[in-house]
């Protein structure tokens, strides 16, 4: 580990504390729901898990300890408006106490109004896929804008909304589960242009009479991709298409106000939506086509089995200011290592990126500052610059020590490089992976001996080794039920008949007893996975194959228009 300046003058080293994660005791958001029906790895219940939300000021007390200045925070939608049309005063008095004691630490809220969970009386009306659905979500952002807006000058409308339709609407894997290409542009225009819709509001409300402007963005949720072969042609194209496909595509909608595919027509005017580029980085990865190669040995890797890939954030950031120059905020950039052994140099190697970027990146904030709910992992896989047992008091981890120090530094002195020296990295297979610093502490001579072989936990055992992970005995340990169908299969979708377009099914359904080909089964044949259709009784639509042979890179919407 080397020295390392932090540049420019007044770069921002923050955490992240969103709702969903952290805050614990709400049950009626879509994520609730999502663990009733058993799609949580450990079966964790979200409402249970974290309890910033009654003991903020615990967490708050222990960051202006540490030296951190600058915090992302979230609202809880389903908190605020339990019912549609009906706010909750007390909660909105809650919001405003613990902004108000943030800001007198001393501490900067950058605010996110909405990441990941929904009200489940929004999904029952059909959430983003509502025609209501804008009017509804500015109908919050209103609500939100004027009664924090004193207190807070920097909001996030969305927390990386590309991931969160990807997610719900392509892969299936979160609420509400469906599995569909069509759904998944058109929810993501839907969420461009509620983006674009709320930083009008949220700028018409606040601008006039501040000392200091408002500035309003969306967090994009960036992954790096890069060609195996560069040399090769198609997986160039490959690149540029995944590229567009995850992310490129909606940051290019809300920051030129123009669409491309996936993106449809916005219905808005052309112009910048953003007031700075907000971007949430996890992992990169090389590829040979439309997806991602398996992770190889000597590549490290988290707990939960993502690449680590620094030079990635560097790239993306500078992919998103192609499209418009405006100052870099990393929002959310964080690793599961449930040991702690290795977070600290993710941290150092992704700020290192960051400051070797031409992009103008000014902040990084780590996510998360405590251990908290991880979506579909639950609360085993752990982020958190600190520790949360239960109702035990916080923790601060060494990573968290190293996060401290260089903050309080303005960066990575000689002295904090050889105190915090000999961190390392394990692979997909949980071998130590030498060689990464001349000095190793005391927790590598543990790992070394017989007690400490290897260092795959729970989590990584399941990314790593899928036959070697028992999900059944874990949720009979935690007393949750299985759900052996994860994610749930999509119900037919209605189809509309014109003589314009003919009609096509949204998902490949067939009865029960023969079984279902989804969409991503049939995906698995488009990319090469497979070398034959997914279901004798069901093969794929005819020409498709032909398709394939061709180049599936330049005839992938029509594709996935036919699936």
């Amino acid at each position: 580990m080397d020295e390392l300046r932090i540049t420019p003058e007044g770069f921002r080293l923050g955490v992240t504390s969103l709702p969903i994660q952290a805050e614990g005791g709400d049950k009626r958001n879509s994520w609730h729901d999502w663990y009733k029906k058993g799609y949580i790895k450990d079966g964790t219940d979200p409402a249970v898990c974290g309890r910033f939300f009654e003991d903020y000021r615990e967490f708050i007390d222990l960051m202006a300890e540490m030296g951190i200045r600058d915090l992302r925070l979230g609202l809880e939608w389903s908190r605020l408006e339990p019912a549609r049309g009906v706010f909750n005063n007390g909660v909105i008095k809650h919001y405003r106490e613990m902004l108000g004691y943030i800001v007198s630490k001393g501490i900067r809220p950058m605010l996110t109004l909405h990441s990941y969970s929904d009200p489940q009386w929004f999904m029952d009306l059909g959430g983003f896929e509502s025609p209501e659905c804008e009017k509804i979500f500015l109908h919050y952002v209103k609500m939100a804008a004027e009664s924090f807006g004193d207190l807070v000058s920097e909001f996030i409308t969305f927390d990386e909304p590309n991931t969160y339709a990807l997610n719900g609407y392509f892969y299936g894997c979160f609420p509400p589960g469906k599995q569909s290409y069509k759904l998944y542009r058109s929810v993501l225009t839907t969420l461009a242009s509620c983006h674009m819709a709320a930083y009008g509001l949220i700028h018409s409300i606040l601008d006039e009479g501040r000392d200091e402007q408002v500035k309003v963005s969306v967090s994009i949720g960036c992954r790096y991709y890069e060609p195996k072969d560069p040399k090769s042609g198609y997986q160039k194209r490959a690149v540029k298409w995944l590229d567009d496909f995850s992310y490129l595509s909606f940051a290019r909608a809300v920051m030129t106000g123009k669409a491309s595919k996936p993106v449809r027509k916005l219905g808005k005017s052309a112009g910048c939506y953003v007031d700075f580029i907000a971007m949430n980085y996890i992992t990169g990865g090389k590829t040979t086509g439309l997806d991602e190669r398996p992770i190889e040995e000597g590549i490290p890797v988290s707990d939960t089995g993502t690449a680590i890939c620094p030079k990635g954030l560097a790239l993306c950031a500078e992919k998103l200011s192609s499209l418009r120059s405006l100052p870099v905020y990393v929002t959310g950039c964080g690793v599961c290592d449930n040991e702690d052994f290795f977070r600290l140099r993710f941290i150092y190697e992704h700020l290192q990126a960051a400051m070797g970027s031409s992009a103008d990146i000014r902040g990084f904030y780590y996510r998360s500052f405590a251990d908290g709910f991880e979506l579909l992992e639950g609360s085993t896989a752990r982020y958190g610059l600190v520790k949360t047992e239960g109702e035990e008091a916080l923790s601060v981890r060494r990573s968290g020590e190293f996060y401290s120090d260089i903050i309080r530094a303005g960066g990575i002195t000689e002295e904090i490089a050889l105190r915090y020296t000999g961190t390392y990295y394990h692979d997909i297979n949980g071998k130590i992976l030498e060689g990464l610093d001349d000095v190793y502490y005391d927790r590598q001579k543990v790992l070394k001996s017989e007690i400490g072989e290897g260092i795959i936990t729970e989590v990584s055992r399941f990314s790593a080794d899928p036959e070697g992970y028992d999900e059944a005995a874990v949720r009979e340990e935690n007393g949750t039920a299985v759900n052996r169908e994860f994610p749930p299969a999509p119900e037919p979708a209605e189809t509309v008949t014109s003589e314009a377009e003919p009609s096509e099914p949204e998902t490949i359904s067939v009865p029960e007893e023969k079984g279902a080909c989804d969409i991503t089964e049939a995906l698995d044949f488009i990319l090469g996975r497979t070398a034959s259709a997914p279901s004798e009784d069901l093969p794929l639509p005819e020409g498709i194959e032909e398709i394939v042979e061709k180049d599936p890179v330049e005839h992938l919407d029509e594709i996935l228009g036919r699936i």
